[in-house]
């Protein structure tokens, strides 16, 4: 997804462009990815709003985990904001090498019903947590698979432990910073890189 998941799915009909490959299917309309750094590890709330263009199909989405940062522990997702209720998803360990989505330590495929997020309005939600000593990624690059720009990223960066030496989002610093806060804002963007922080070592 923007950094997000990466599609892998049946019926994926792509259109080349240097230097990734885009679904025409799905649009990624906003993204809002929280991290949450605490003694030790870092936890992982990520949220993606698709917009179709197209017929309805299930789809298996890649996600993909940038190193550095241990193995991923409570990898959950989950589509919300359906009538009936929150869906919880399948998921399964994936190879970490595929597509373009540069280098990679861990991999998800994310089981999702193409009817529950196209035609319910579904918001896909990530979530897990990963051991985090000297320093975590996180890649956006991903993002750049989906049709079109990425309508709206928002980034924030929570620094509850105070480990935050440095932090910069697709190689900028914090465009605002409240408190322990620091985030990051864009409309119509193609991510190219991701996240990147440089915490205080244990």
């Amino acid at each position: 997804m923007a950094g997000l998941l990466v599609l892998a799915c049946g019926g994926f009909a792509p259109r080349l462009g240097h230097p990734w490959v885009e679904d025409l299917s799905l649009e990624l309309a906003r993204e809002v990815l929280t991290l949450e750094v605490l003694d030790g590890r870092v936890v992982v709330d990520a949220r993606f709003s698709f917009e179709a263009h197209g017929g309805t199909r299930d789809r298996v989405m890649f996600f993909p985990m940038a190193p550095p940062g241990g193995e991923a522990m409570g990898f959950r997702a989950l589509l919300s904001g359906l009538d009936t209720g929150p869906l919880p998803l399948s998921v399964r360990p994936a190879s970490p090498g595929a597509l373009l989505a540069g280098q990679t330590s861990q991999s998800f495929d994310i089981m999702v019903p193409g009817e529950a997020l196209e035609l319910h309005g579904g918001e896909l939600v990530v979530r897990y947590e990963q051991p985090a000593s000297c320093g975590f990624g996180y890649i956006l690059r991903s993002g750049a698979y989906w049709r079109g720009p990425i309508g709206s990223l928002s980034v924030l960066v929570v620094d509850e432990a105070s480990r935050v030496e440095s932090a910069s989002v697709e190689g900028d610093p914090p465009h605002q910073r409240e408190g322990k806060t620091a985030s990051w804002s864009w409309r119509g963007i193609e991510p190219r890189s991701g996240v990147a922080l440089v915490l205080t070592c244990p």
